[in-house]
């Protein structure tokens, strides 16, 4: 079921109806689980877990168009806020909940991590092609946090600054870590939670899809009837406290009254941003015979559909592996004796060379650097410049701060590259130029 208000808000739960709930292309029906066995015969083992869910998505008090989506079914949620201007982010951030949307609900830990991790790298190469394609959506990128159910276990995907909660026993702790310039200084020990909550760069995001090289954590945690997890973007946890959510999800049941009562909350705290809750109850219970895939957000707007449901998104996650060769064909290793004889000394003096090179592009990469691309301040890796015409760099991390507003002094450094020792350096250097876009404030100035 998904209601649309006047307000630009959508709530769906899983108590609705198949044909009131978006299917995706490929949705098959769960296996109802076994009886009880007869007298003698082995007993069944127990059906697996999986999420009573609510969701609901509002585009806020102050923007314009919603450019988060969300996700939801028996077995998986996920969170997406879409970066880099209304198009850009809306686009961004359907791609990624599309991509999550081909995860199967079967399979090992191990099984459903490698389809995670393929889903996350197929939403960034699909995002970082479509910007390639159109001039218009220059620095599209995406947060995307979601949760996989297999067997009695949980896994956490999560890449940027949306957030994952997991209530267990009255009380809520954290699945997630920030991926931002806000959250290295708070491991760094430089400001404490108190000041991150006011710093004026405390949107600036370090890693997010889009790109082509992002990577995302992803973990495994047991998980137990009676969990409850919370997904949202950070236009809940920005805004509301984690006391008040711990609070609120403690206080409601029923996950579409707890969602509910966030996103009023958020509103009631004036919601500069979009949000988007999702709750999920683990219940011991058989799915559905046909389970539902709700979309909400970006995601469900009709705009965004073909981005969702495009079979090119589903079958280059599942392509078929690479053919074997030919059988019965000859041994390759029955001739190995003949030509070591012959071509030893050429064969070492090339393996010497192939040794030089991985060392050199070792040290290479290894290099990191603050740079620009597309107006927009990136971190990378390599040599930043190319060499001979050939590149040896690449972009790991765009951020959202433009160069324009930064003063000439800065775009004259970033223009020819400013090196940095580490990946943390370079994001420290990010974040302090980040600090030059905004007025400046006795957080932003602490440790610079």
């Amino acid at each position: 079921m998904s209601e649309h208000g006047t307000n630009g808000e959508q709530l769906a739960d899983s108590e609705t109806t198949a044909e009131a709930g978006e299917l995706l292309p490929g949705d098959s029906g769960a296996t109802p689980a076994a009886g009880p066995a007869p007298d003698g015969a082995p007993a069944q083992p127990r059906p697996a877990l999986r999420f009573h869910f609510a969701a609901r998505s509002d585009v806020g008090s102050v923007r314009e168009q919603n450019e988060d989506s969300g996700f939801a079914t028996s077995h998986s949620l996920a969170v997406a806020d879409g970066l880099g201007g209304h198009a850009g982010g809306e686009i961004a951030s359907t791609i990624a909940v599309g991509a999550l949307a081909t995860v199967a609900p079967t399979g090992s830990p191990a099984t459903v991590t490698s389809m995670l991790d393929a889903a996350v790298r197929l939403a960034d190469d699909v995002i970082d092609a479509t910007e390639s394609d159109n001039a218009d959506l220059t620095g599209m990128g995406t947060t995307l946090t979601a949760v996989a159910i297999s067997g009695r276990m949980l896994l956490v995907c999560h890449i940027g600054d949306s957030r994952g909660y997991l209530l267990r026993a009255r009380t809520l702790v954290p699945l997630t870590v920030d991926h931002t310039y806000i959250q290295s200084l708070i491991d760094a020990g430089r400001i404490t939670e108190e000041q991150a909550a006011h710093h004026p760069q405390r949107s600036v995001v370090l890693r997010a899809l889009g790109g082509g090289s992002a990577t995302a954590d992803i973990s495994v945690r047991d998980l137990a009837e009676g969990d409850r997890v919370l997904l949202c973007s950070d236009g809940l946890s920005g805004v509301v406290p984690h006391e008040m959510l711990e609070r609120v999800l403690n206080t409601y049941d029923d996950p579409t009254a707890a969602v509910e009562a966030l996103v009023d909350l958020a509103l009631l705290a004036g919601a500069p941003d979009n949000v988007t809750v999702v709750v999920g109850d683990v219940v011991d219970t058989p799915a559905p015979s046909h389970d539902i895939n709700v979309l909400i957000g970006a995601a469900a707007e009709p705009r965004n559909q073909q981005a969702v449901r495009s079979d090119a998104i589903r079958d280059r996650l599942t392509g078929g592996s690479t053919p074997a060769g030919p059988a019965g064909g000859p041994s390759r290793t029955s001739s190995l004796p003949g030509i070591w004889g012959r071509w030893r000394l050429p064969t070492m003096f090339a393996a010497g060379v192939l040794v030089m090179l991985a060392v050199v592009r070792i040290w290479i990469f290894s290099q990191w650097w603050v740079g620009v691309d597309s107006d927009h301040v990136v971190i990378g890796r390599g040599i930043a410049q190319p060499v001979l015409g050939l590149n040896m760099g690449e972009v790991v991390t765009r951020t959202r701060i433009d160069v324009n507003a930064l003063p000439e002094y800065d775009r004259t450094l970033l223009q020819a590259s400013i090196s940095a020792g580490s990946r943390t350096d370079a994001e420290h250097i990010a974040g302090r130029l980040g600090c030059r876009t905004t007025p400046i404030s006795p957080e932003c100035t602490l440790g610079q």
